[in-house]
C-alpha cells in the first residue's frame, strides 16, 4: 500500500491532498474550518480494505492556498473536479461531510459522470435560512475581534457529541488545530461563501446513484431534519441517524461511519474485489 501526501495546482491554487492505497477510488471531501485530517479514522481503514483514498484540503483550509475574492462553493467545486481529472480519476465514490456534501452536489451538477455513489455526512440541500445567514454573520464579526484562535475554542466542542467531548479530548483538540490553522481572512470568507450556498433541493430528484446519508442525532448545526429531506427526495437512499454524534459524526463514531458505508458499498457492487 502507497501513501503520500500530495500537491498539485489546479485553477489558481495549490491543491494539498492525501493520496493513499490502489483500487476503487474515495474521494473524502471534508467541513467547514477543517482539513483532510478530519477523516484520520478513515483513511487507512479504507485503504487496507482495497479503495484508492484521496482526501484534499479546500481552498484556504488546511495547507491548500486561497485567493482573497475566490472561496466560493463553486471555487470548491472546481477545485475538485480539477483534481479528480487530474489524477484520472473516474467513477468514484464521494464522500461529503457539511460543506464537502455541498460540493458533492456541485460536483453532481457539473460532472455527475465523475460520481458512481454518495455518502453525505451532516450536510444539507437546502440554502441557508435567514437564522442561519444571521448566526454566521455574528461569527464573521467574532473572527474580526477575536481572532481564528478563539473562534476554534468556541467553537470545537460544540461540533462534536456531548460524549466525544467528556472521553475523547484528543478529538476535540484535533478540531481546534484543524479550525486554527486557517487564516482569519478565509475563514471570513467561507462563512460568506456558505451563506450564498445553492439550493440544492431539486436537484436531489435527479441523483441516481447509490447514496447513504449520516446525520449525528446531536447535531445542532445541520439538524437531521435536513438529512431526513434529502433521504425522501433522493430515490434508493438510505438514511443513518448515530447516537452520540454530533455535526462532525464521522469523528464522533469513526467505526460505525466505516463500517456501514463499506457494507453500503459492498451492497452496491463498489467494494473492490
Amino acid at each position: 500500500m502507497s501513501s503520500s501526501s500530495k500537491k498539485a495546482r489546479v485553477n489558481d491554487v495549490q491543491i494539498s491532498f492525501y493520496d493513499v492505497g490502489r483500487g476503487y477510488p474515495v474521494i473524502f471531501l471534508h467541513s467547514f474550518n477543517h482539513s483532510k485530517l478530519m477523516w484520520m479514522y478513515q483513511l487507512q481503514a479504507f485503504a487496507v480494505r482495497g479503495f484508492r483514498v484521496v482526501a484534499p484540503d479546500f481552498r484556504g483550509h488546511g495547507e491548500t492556498s486561497f485567493t482573497p475574492g475566490r472561496m466560493s462553493i463553486e471555487d470548491f467545486t472546481e477545485d475538485v473536479i480539477g483534481l479528480i481529472q487530474e489524477l484520472g480519476l473516474r467513477n468514484g465514490v464521494i464522500v461529503g461531510s457539511s460543506l464537502g456534501g455541498y460540493v458533492a452536489m456541485g460536483i453532481w451538477r457539473k460532472a455527475r459522470e465523475m460520481i458512481k455513489a454518495l455518502i453525505l455526512a451532516g450536510t444539507k440541500a437546502h440554502p441557508d435560512s435567514e437564522e442561519e445567514k444571521e448566526r454566521r454573520a455574528k461569527q464573521i464579526e467574532f473572527l474580526k475581534i477575536k481572532g481564528v484562535r478563539e473562534f476554534a475554542e468556541v467553537q470545537a466542542p460544540k461540533r462534536l457529541s456531548r460524549h466525544t467531548v467528556d472521553n475523547r479530548p484528543w478529538v476535540v483538540d484535533l478540531v481546534k488545530i484543524m479550525s486554527s490553522s486557517m487564516e482569519v481572512q478565509a475563514v471570513i470568507e467561507t462563512l460568506r461563501a456558505l451563506m450564498g450556498k445553492n439550493d440544492d433541493r431539486e436537484i436531489l430528484k435527479t441523483v441516481d446513484v447509490p447514496t447513504l446519508i449520516f446525520c449525528g442525532k446531536e447535531d445542532v448545526f445541520t439538524p437531521c431534519h435536513y438529512s431526513v429531506f434529502i433521504h425522501e427526495n433522493v430515490s434508493g437512499s438510505k438514511l443513518v441517524i448515530l447516537d452520540n454524534a454530533a455535526h462532525i459524526c464521522v469523528l464522533d463514531q469513526p467505526e460505525t461511519f466505516n463500517e456501514v458505508s463499506m457494507a453500503f458499498l459492498r451492497e452496491k457492487g463498489l467494494y473492490p474485489s
